[in-house]
């Protein structure tokens, strides 16, 4: 699977470490913006290659805030949206921020980011097993 990882930029680091783990089981990273410097100049650059990147992915990990206590510029919440308007895989790692989070099912949702990559993992090896029987 390709993953494209989506939250507020203060987080880049952390996500540097869940994209290793999704690595190491064979999974794939789009987000190019975890490798980018935080410069304004080059913002609408980062826009469209975040974009590219989202497009490029089989599934989005939206990794949310709880409402009304961070402050951020709600890039993820445009992704989410490009997400399930290109009918691409969407799991949310954290509360439901906003209505639309409502849309997906409880078994999208994950309260930590080592709830949502156990069962990713556990998708991982059925599908490996699966494609050993056929």
């Amino acid at each position: 699977m390709r993953y494209h990882l989506a939250a507020r930029y203060a987080r880049r680091a952390e996500l540097c470490r869940y994209r290793e783990q999704l690595l190491s089981i064979g999974d794939s990273v789009t987000s190019r913006w975890l490798d980018f410097c935080k410069k304004p100049k080059w913002s609408s650059r980062i826009a469209r290659a975040d974009c590219e990147d989202l497009m490029a992915a089989d599934a989005v990990i939206i990794f949310t805030e709880r409402p009304n206590t961070i402050l951020a510029t709600g890039g993820r919440h445009v992704e989410f949206g490009l997400a399930l308007a290109k009918d691409k895989g969407v799991i949310i790692v954290g509360p439901r921020e906003n209505v639309f989070h409502y849309l997906l099912p409880d078994s999208q949702m994950f309260a930590t980011w080592n709830k949502a990559f156990a069962t990713i993992k556990r998708y991982v090896l059925l599908q490996s097993k699966v494609r050993s029987q056929a």
